[in-house]
């Protein structure tokens, strides 16, 4: 995994809520889906992401730090 990755990863599992939402392509639903589950089993890899439905299987364009549009 690359560094960028691994930041992301280290970001979806400390993130707030509201930091979640933050993010493109996160709403209020999958921020608690992501929270949720990251208390019984915390995010490994990026292919957790698709395990979980949260991305398709090409993520290569996720980016840490990338917020929605205002």
């Amino acid at each position: 995994m690359t560094d960028l990755a691994d930041e992301y990863i280290d970001f979806l599992n400390a993130a707030s809520r509201e930091e979640l939402v933050e993010l493109k392509g996160i709403g209020a639903k999958p921020a608690k889906y992501i929270i949720d589950l990251r208390e019984t089993s915390p995010l490994k890899s990026l292919s957790d992401l698709e395990d979980w439905s949260l991305i398709q299987a090409d993520s290569s364009h996720v980016q840490p730090g990338c917020k929605k549009d205002t």
